[in-house]
């Protein structure tokens, strides 16, 4: 009796193992778009999506735009998902850093990890990150979002003696200096000339007024040799004579003076994706200066 039952449950464990479904394969197909991928499997279904409309550069910042809105502003970059990974393609002739971080995620696994800074050059492309699950048995999902600055992590600010960003010969005055921002004040449409040689990566002129208020100005932004950034601000609507990718020579022309203070500023991206401003020597009259707030000067 005992030697039959024992007989009977063998017949009974290989008749389920006999009858068991096989787990389907880990082989996932993709849809892909510029915005969003949908990568299927047998047994999950993900969503990548990118949130460069949904979270717009910071306003507050002068080094970016204001808030994009559709058909008025381009966005510097654009994302393609592709193969479970995100691509970022930099369309400025100039390099383009961005922090590409989650805004929301389950189960993913980065590769490299998020939040994660990286510098693309000019009109290149470059594979940011590479997503999978964790727990290959679950679903998993990511939602990227990017933020970014003109200018690169490579700057290696030299010595270099910049022109006073106006016709020489007259006497300005420096209303401010503060945080290495420089504010010269000139008559209404005096030219703005270029205070180092470079090339032109961006340029804003769709203002109709010259007003000083960061994201909202006309401007220029202008990448040097050492990696550096110029930033001519506040130009008088409809003056800009350069374009994006451009080379000018130092005391070039690049556009006119609103009734408000040209600002300038060189500045650098540092690792935590901030702004750092340089303190100048400019060619003056008397010489390379540094020069003081509040005070008048002749280039």
């Amino acid at each position: 009796m005992a030697l039959a039952l024992l007989v009977n449950a063998l017949c009974a464990i290989i008749g389920i193992l006999m009858n068991r479904t096989p787990e389907p394969p880990l082989v996932a197909t993709s849809r892909t778009s510029a915005t969003s991928t949908t990568v299927s499997t047998s047994t999950t279904t993900t969503v990548i999506t990118t949130a460069a409309d949904d979270a717009p550069p910071q306003p507050d910042d002068p080094h970016l735009p204001p808030p994009s809105n559709p058909g008025q502003v381009a966005l510097p970059y654009e994302t393609h998902n592709r193969d479970n990974a995100i691509y970022l393609r930099n369309l400025r002739p100039g390099p383009l850093t961005v922090r590409v971080s989650a805004l929301s995620s389950h189960n993913l696994r980065a590769t490299p990890p998020l939040p994660l800074i990286r510098t693309v050059p000019a009109s290149t492309e470059q594979k940011i990150s590479r997503f999978g699950p964790i727990d290959p048995y679950s679903s998993w999902s990511v939602r990227p979002n990017v933020e970014y600055r003109y200018g690169s992590l490579a700057a290696q600010p030299d010595a270099t003696v910049y022109r006073i960003p106006l016709p020489p010969r007259y006497r300005y005055h420096l209303d401010s200096s503060a945080k290495n921002i420089y504010a010269f004040i000139a008559p209404h449409w005096t030219e703005v000339r270029a205070a180092r040689e470079g090339r032109v990566t961006h340029v804003e002129d769709r203002f109709s007024y010259g007003i000083a208020q960061p994201g909202k100005e006309n401007c220029i932004f202008v990448a040097h040799s050492d990696g550096t950034m110029a930033y001519y601000g506040s130009l008088e609507p409809n003056s800009i004579r350069v374009r994006p990718g451009q080379r000018i020579q130092s005391g070039q022309t690049l556009a006119l003076v609103s009734p408000n203070a040209l600002q300038f500023e060189v500045y650098y991206i540092d690792r935590k994706l901030q702004v750092a401003a340089l303190p100048l020597q400019f060619q003056t009259a008397d010489g390379p200066t540094e020069l003081t707030a509040k005070q008048d000067y002749i280039p």
